[in-house]
């Protein structure tokens, strides 16, 4: 099975996915293995659902949406940050089972204290490298 690319799908591929020589596989792929309005849940099934009609179709593959108009590629780009993270796993957004964002936060909290110690001058230096009150 053949899909054929618009002048326009191939402008918008090389802006938004880089490979030139890959055009062609990963329109086929998309076309193949993507998710379409039917397939999809959430977030995502209501963005594909309006972005489809009778003649064209939109399919979600690798964080863009693919517009076909049968086996015609004609557009290219990428989805929401909203749509994207709904579609993520709770555990690669940061979310344990209590729904608290443990790893990250921590992480964040780390980096202000390495701001605060280079950054802060010298009071905060000190005070950073006094052992605490127990």
């Amino acid at each position: 099975m053949m899909v054929a690319l618009t002048k326009h799908a191939r402008k918008r591929l090389r802006q938004r996915c880089g490979s030139k020589s890959r055009m062609q596989e990963e329109a086929l792929r998309a076309f193949t293995f993507g998710t379409r309005a039917s397939d999809a849940k959430g977030d995502l099934r209501i963005y594909l659902m309006n972005r489809s009609s009778a003649k064209i179709q939109a399919v979600s593959h690798l964080g863009f949406v693919w517009v076909f108009s049968g086996h015609l590629l004609v557009t290219v780009h990428r989805l929401p940050w909203d749509v994207r993270r709904s579609t993520m796993s709770p555990k690669k957004r940061g979310l344990t089972d209590r729904g608290r964002r443990d790893a990250r936060c921590s992480r964040l909290k780390e980096a202000r204290k390495r701001r605060r110690y280079f950054f802060g001058g010298a009071r905060n230096r000190a005070r950073a490298d006094k052992p605490k009150r127990k």
